[in-house]
């Protein structure tokens, strides 16, 4: 398992890749951040994850959650 992270990580830094900001976060955050993508209430996402709904607000402000967030919404 080691070293398959190892090879992902090279691969995203190789030129002209951007790491995606969604492989850096839980799958607790991943759920919570699909349920806000579609506009669903913060505490509604809190509860169906599982989570404290203040949890889910401090993820809201750090910056690798709003660009995951950011990048899940644009998708079609």
């Amino acid at each position: 398992m080691g070293a398959a992270r190892e090879v992902i990580g090279m691969r995203d830094r190789q030129p002209g890749n951007k790491p995606d900001p969604r492989d850096g976060l839980t799958f607790k955050q991943r759920q919570v951040m699909r349920m806000l993508a579609k506009e669903t209430p913060i505490a509604d996402a809190a509860r169906t994850a599982g989570v404290n709904e203040e949890r889910v607000k401090r993820w809201t402000k750090t910056r690798a959650f709003r660009d995951a967030l950011a990048k899940r919404a644009q998708r079609p």
